[in-house]
């Protein structure tokens, strides 16, 4: 089994950039991805000193405002200029209002100011809030833009779910059929996913799926991802996870997570953890 940690969320503020670039030198992290609305966008030319680790475009449609001009994306903003909230940008996208190509001229100014930092090191592209896998808009536009730039990977969204069972830490994939301790919502969810990862295949590299876990406390899923690196499992293939990291809260205002990315920090930057990663090295989008 070769495992991802990638973690989102580049340029948003000081201390998530900070996390990032001290995770990636430490090897617990090997990806990130990078918001181009952001206001520490710029530090992505930090990672340029990193070696063998894959660097993408966090496309933002659900947090600040757009790289275009306002007034040429005006199916994705408020009146105010500014994106959508997740829940109304949602809302918009079942009444049928977003608007295909205004999708498409933001995907072209944050991957174009991106690139303008890191060059050719932008090898996929993936969302905030993981719009793109669960948009139908926002797919078909991705796949449109991943076309024409011939990008080589995005990030799917196919979940599989750890659970430790007997001090070993297992993947489940819940179906109707198998695993049936998980509900209805779960597995609608994973089918639903499932599908969309399987357009996606015909036109990037995708890893095999995402590694979750289902309780809500996410110190769980690098508990277990530790655990699995350390079971010596023999296969190739790829599965990735994703970390919010952050070395404090005290500039991250309203953002999700909070207190969580921190405490995610810690435990990728712990001695064990490390000599987890040592055993089993991580690998990143570029090996797809």
């Amino acid at each position: 089994m070769r495992i991802i940690i990638h973690a989102d969320d580049f340029g948003m503020t000081k201390s998530i950039n900070g996390a990032i670039i001290e995770l990636l030198k430490c090897k617990t992290l090997s990806s990130t991805s990078i918001m181009a609305n952001m206001p520490f966008t710029q530090e992505a030319e930090k990672l340029l000193e990193i070696d063998d680790i894959s660097l993408g475009l966090h496309s933002t449609f659900t947090q600040g405002k757009p790289v275009t001009d306002p007034a040429k994306v005006p199916s994705l903003v408020d009146s105010n200029g500014h994106f959508l909230s997740y829940d109304n940008l949602v809302q918009r996208e079942k009444a049928n209002k977003i608007v295909l190509a205004d999708i498409l001229t933001e995907l072209e100014s944050q991957y174009a100011k991106v690139k303008k930092i890191i060059g050719d090191k932008l090898v996929f592209i993936d969302s905030h809030h993981s719009i793109h896998n669960k948009l139908k808009t926002f797919r078909e536009a991705f796949i449109q833009f991943g076309n024409k730039h011939q990008i080589k990977a995005i990030r799917n969204r196919r979940l599989l779910y750890l659970e430790m069972r007997n001090d070993k830490v297992r993947m489940v994939d819940p179906t109707i059929f198998k695993f049936p301790g998980y509900s209805l919502k779960n597995i609608a969810t994973n089918y639903y996913y499932k599908y969309y990862s399987s357009q996606f295949e015909k036109h990037f590299k995708v890893p095999k799926g995402q590694l979750v876990v289902s309780k809500k406390d996410s110190i769980y899923l690098f508990e277990y991802v530790e655990n699995l690196l350390n079971q010596n499992l023999n296969s190739e293939e790829v599965y990735y996870v994703v970390a919010h990291p952050a070395t404090e809260t005290s500039d991250l205002g309203n953002t999700n997570l909070l207190q969580q990315r921190v405490i995610e920090y810690k435990k990728l930057k712990s001695e064990n953890f490390i000599k987890s990663v040592r055993k089993a090295p991580l690998i990143n989008f570029n090996h797809l």
